[in-house]
């Protein structure tokens, strides 16, 4: 989260639209992490919960289509923001099927009007950077760890090591 609050400092993005999963919505992660960074979150409603659960089981079982990609930017357009925070890992592949399918109004209009920012995404750029940067330094090793959980309980601990005697 602090990776693309920085990154939406520096481009002066103001506002968000935070779509995830009922619990990362309710906890409120994104919005508190953010708040450090100068940007709003925009949170849908309870009611909206019925939407963002459909879009992640579609896309789970791999109903990917126009008419879920018409449903989609209906429901982005409610919120009135033009960048989107896809917090859940379904999301991404939803933009990525609209990115790929058949170009129609619809799709291109979506991707004009909306500009997507996947946290896990811009995490693999900024550890690939930061490799990229230390790799010609002899002997160095950089120790990242991310924790991920779920209200409050750490569920998991991912470790990468990188070291220049790898060939990573």
């Amino acid at each position: 989260i602090n990776i693309m609050g920085e990154e939406l400092k520096l481009k002066d993005e103001g506002e968000v639209l935070v779509i995830a999963a009922e619990g990362a919505l309710q906890k409120k992660l994104y919005q508190t992490r953010l708040k450090k960074y100068g940007i709003k979150c925009v949170n849908p409603d309870e009611e909206d919960f019925i939407d963002i659960r459909y879009f992640i089981e579609c896309v789970k079982r791999n109903e990917l289509n126009e008419d879920l990609v018409h449903q989609f930017g209906n429901f982005l357009d409610k919120f009135g923001k033009r960048n989107v925070v896809l917090v859940c890992t379904e999301f991404p592949v939803l933009v990525e099927y609209i990115d790929k399918c058949q170009k129609t109004e619809s799709t291109v209009n979506l991707r004009k009007q909306y500009c997507f920012y996947d946290p896990l995404q811009m995490t693999i750029k900024w550890l690939k950077e930061i490799y990229n940067s230390k790799r010609e330094v002899e002997d160095e090793q950089i120790y990242f760890s991310i924790r991920f959980g779920f209200n409050g309980n750490q569920t998991g601990n991912i470790a990468y090591y990188f070291k220049k005697a790898r060939n990573i």
